[in-house]
């Protein structure tokens, strides 16, 4: 059997999280390339190190809530700004109607119909 010590094992998590973030972020950048351009590499890395965080506090767990969670805060400061979406985004991941996954996933989709239409959702 294959067994890994204390400091391997948080060497291998290093590694995943160092893996997951240089994806998002190259993600982003193909997905919002001009704000990422704006941004720059440093500010956009930043940003993905702060969105991973965020999205931990509202209990997301898996890559893609994570990217999702970033991609929505993505829609909604770099390419909305309406303050009215912002309020309703925190409303939505305040709730305890949802699970943290299913609020994420909410969230991403009428941020991205929004997007896509530069419309305000429904509350």
């Amino acid at each position: 059997m294959l067994t890994f010590n204390e400091a391997q094992f948080a060497r291998l998590q290093e590694l995943r999280h160092a893996d997951f973030h240089a994806r998002l972020q190259a993600h982003l950048e193909r997905g919002f390339a001009a704000r990422c351009r704006e941004l720059g590499p440093t500010a956009v890395a930043k940003s993905v190190a702060d969105g991973v965080r965020l999205a931990g506090q509202y209990g997301a767990e898996s890559e893609r809530d994570i990217c999702k969670f970033i991609e929505s805060f993505y829609m909604l400061h770099f390419d909305l700004g309406r303050p009215e979406l912002a309020a309703w985004v925190a409303a939505v991941l305040a709730s305890t109607d949802l699970d943290p996954g299913a609020k994420i996933a909410h969230v991403h989709a009428t941020m991205k119909q929004a997007f896509d239409q530069r419309a305000l959702p429904a509350a």
